[in-house]
């Protein structure tokens, strides 16, 4: 290859159409309600078991699915890192516009995740505190005294129509 040749594939590098890059991001976010949905589906109300068809197609479709996202998002990382090699302009804003985005996307999750298990751990702690240990042993031991008062009952009732 001569010299032009490669100046020419360097300058007119294979890349995607914008539409065909749009088509896809669109797709992808059309695609994952309809995912949540027959995940949902399937693991919920039709309780197919594990050894149902549609489950083992469900979640490969959702595998499938979480990989290409991470692909699109490793593709577009790796971009964002060649451009900054390269000393681009605009890539050290972008590189640092896509971190603050990445952060305020993780915050609310990370928020959210954290009061869910505090949440959590105080029901679990509510649930097995000493006040409801007692609740419950008391009851248990009302029960079983109910029990041997029924069981009184009823033997003395057998006895007298044995009589």
């Amino acid at each position: 290859m001569t010299t032009s040749q490669s100046k020419f594939f360097n300058n007119h590098k294979l890349k995607r159409p914008k539409s065909l890059s749009i088509f896809v991001n669109i797709g992808l976010v059309l695609l994952a309600p309809l995912l949540a949905f027959a995940t949902y589906q399937t693991l919920g109300p039709f309780e197919q078991g594990k050894s149902s068809i549609w489950l083992r197609f469900v979640l490969l479709s959702d595998l499938i699915y979480v990989l290409l996202l991470i692909a699109l998002a490793l593709q577009k990382f790796l971009l964002v890192m060649s451009e900054r090699r390269k000393k681009s302009a605009g890539s050290r804003l972008h590189l640092r516009l896509t971190g603050v985005f990445t952060l305020m996307a993780l915050f609310p999750t990370i928020t959210v995740a954290i009061f869910a298990l505090l949440s959590i751990n105080m029901g679990f702690e509510a649930w097995f505190s000493e006040r409801v240990q007692g609740v419950v042993s008391v009851s248990m031991r009302a029960a079983k005294a109910y029990e041997d008062e029924q069981i009184t009952a009823i033997r003395q009732d057998i006895f007298s129509l044995a009589t």
